[in-house]
């Protein structure tokens, strides 16, 4: 899959993702990890721990809160990555990223695009995410799994209500929006063919 890698590379960095500034919101980062496993291109979700201290069970990309040591937002997402599911920074490939997202609980998430290399062994980190989940973007695209159930006002702003139905998983609010631009951006990287 080197090629579709190399063409969702260069959609990212042709229309870098858009920055987003709403009054009272803290920044985030979230590691949005692409990989290759035998001809299919996944990505990989985690399901925060009943006992996290926020979003206690919701599925989403591995990320957090900008902390004082971190260089910029995607040194956040590399960090948080490392923390939660043990995933070495020097394994991803950053290849841009997306546009921010605001999540109702007051947070502004820049997501980054990051390839994988290898086949790294992810193992959660029992205090904050209790799950690692990989998932084919081609089962996050087919028709059936995603639902608009209405809207959400956000920062004076309306945002689709959207949410993405797994086999034993629901994924909504900023993480569906995630990955609804996700997918969004291979239709001009080639789709998902390699």
């Amino acid at each position: 899959m080197p090629e579709l890698r190399r063409a969702l590379e260069r959609e990212l960095q042709s229309k870098p993702g858009r920055s987003l500034e709403i009054a009272g919101f803290r920044r985030a980062a979230v590691l949005v990890c692409l990989r290759s496993e035998g001809g299919v291109l996944r990505t990989t979700l985690i399901v925060r721990a009943a006992r996290a201290p926020t979003h206690a069970g919701d599925v989403a990309f591995p990320g957090g809160l900008v902390e004082q040591g971190d260089r910029s937002l995607v040194d956040t997402a590399l960090r948080e990555a490392e923390e939660e599911v043990q995933l070495a920074r020097e394994s991803v490939e950053v290849l841009g990223l997306l546009d921010d997202t605001p999540s109702g609980a007051g947070f502004i998430i820049t997501p980054v695009v990051g390839w994988v290399r290898g086949a790294p062994h992810l193992q959660p980190d029992g205090r904050e995410v209790s799950e690692c989940l990989e998932v084919s973007i081609e089962e996050l695209s087919a028709p059936d799994r995603l639902t608009c159930v209405g809207a959400r006002q956000i920062g004076g702003r309306s945002y689709p209500a959207l949410e993405y139905r797994l086999e034993r998983h629901l994924i909504w609010g900023a993480t569906a929006r995630v990955v609804q631009q996700l997918l969004e951006r291979f239709a001009p990287a080639g789709g998902l063919s390699a």
